[in-house]
């Protein structure tokens, strides 16, 4: 039910600031930067206010083709968790800019520390079968409202910059964003979540449970570790291309940063991930440790690669990184399928999952240095 909760907020959420939060970086003037957070911000509010009327009006119908009766209850948190989410990432991008990286680290962690705490407390100490919607909804909540809180003591009175011209021009001079970036990040939760229906269809409900569980750990480092290095390397590299600077060495360095930080993680997670989640989670989630093993190549490139993926918008390249994207979504979504279809063996497809997205996310890679040598 929760992966189903979170599905929607991975969709709406996304199309909610028509991917404006990434531009928040670019203007050179903070006047123009500050317009980009506002209309991102009038956005996410419009976006949420249409889902809830959306989800109040077929929660019924939802549920039902869902096949869970509880997730009605849990449809009517989307608007608000899309709200908290899509604003919350708003006003990373904006502290990013300002160079608050300490402001970064507490709210992400007060998010994490609340989410974790308030999802084991429903889980031990009542019966409701939606506990990590909520925990993960008010935790949610409050990394958002410490941001805010924050945002209106600093910049409040450069409120005053903000005007409906200002705002659209810019949403003009970035159109780029919701007219490439957001299909292409559209293309990625459809292939997540095509994978999760493939998964469900060909191998059950048990292996799809397996398989999220897998996910959530093996991805713990790009989410954690990957994602605080790519705010920083986005606020840099935006610094080194706009003042001419070489930003082909600049990525070359922080690759060879993120290689040495990752390798012991991985190298971990591929030895020892069957014994760990045996231990930690229970003799019946050992085989999920085996596909951790299996997805520990592909998730150790995509943890290099996620954190520079950023470059096409800095060098105005998203048609580009658009293209590719889709290739490689439609492609795995394809041998996934076949896979699944022809051996039935669960490991058989995370392995062909793997293998495809290793050398699809490795090509990336590659195509992402070759941009860098453009100049302005």
């Amino acid at each position: 039910m929760f992966a189903a909760f979170m599905s929607f907020v991975a969709v709406f959420g996304m199309i909610a600031t028509g991917r404006y939060e990434l531009a928040i970086m670019l203007p050179k003037k903070e006047k123009d930067a500050l317009n980009v957070l506002a209309l991102t911000t009038v956005l996410i509010l419009f976006c949420s206010i249409i889902v809830t009327i959306l989800m109040l009006s077929f929660d019924e119908q939802i549920a039902s083709l869902l096949q869970n009766p509880n997730l009605r209850y849990c449809l009517y948190l989307v608007g608000i968790y899309i709200f908290f989410y899509s604003s919350f990432q708003a006003f990373t991008y904006w502290s990013n800019r300002k160079k608050q990286f300490q402001r970064l680290a507490l709210a992400k962690v007060t998010v994490a520390l609340v989410t974790g705490a308030l999802s084991i407390i429903f889980g031990f100490f009542t019966a409701l079968p939606f506990g990590l919607v909520i925990g993960a909804l008010v935790g949610q909540g409050i990394g958002t409202l410490l941001y805010l809180t924050v945002i209106l003591k600093e910049d409040h009175i450069r409120f005053r910059w903000i005007t409906r011209s200002r705002m659209m021009r810019n949403a003009s001079r970035f159109r780029n964003f919701p007219k490439l970036n957001l299909p292409h990040a559209f293309s990625d939760v459809l292939q997540a979540n095509g994978i999760v229906f493939l998964i469900s269809t060909f191998h059950g409900t048990s292996e799809l449970g397996a398989y999220s569980l897998t996910m959530r750990v093996v991805q713990t480092p790009i989410t954690l570790i990957g994602a605080a290095f790519a705010q920083v390397f986005y606020q840099k590299a935006v610094e080194v291309y706009r003042d001419d600077e070489d930003l082909q060495n600049f990525v070359k360095n922080s690759v060879r940063r993120l290689f040495f930080i990752g390798l012991p993680i991985f190298l971990g997670i591929f030895l020892v991930s069957p014994f760990l989640f045996g231990f930690l989670f229970g003799e019946e989630w050992k085989e999920a440790g085996i596909y951790a093993q299996i997805l520990a190549p592909y998730m150790f490139i995509k943890f290099i690669v996620s954190p520079v993926s950023q470059l096409p918008s800095i060098l105005d390249q998203q048609r580009t990184a658009f293209r590719y994207g889709v290739l490689f979504n439609f492609s795995i979504i394809v041998f996934v399928m076949a896979a699944s279809a022809i051996s039935h063996d669960m490991g058989t497809t995370i392995t062909v999952m793997s293998c495809v997205g290793f050398f699809f996310t490795l090509g990336y890679g590659f195509l992402l240095f070759n941009m860098t040598r453009m100049k302005r």
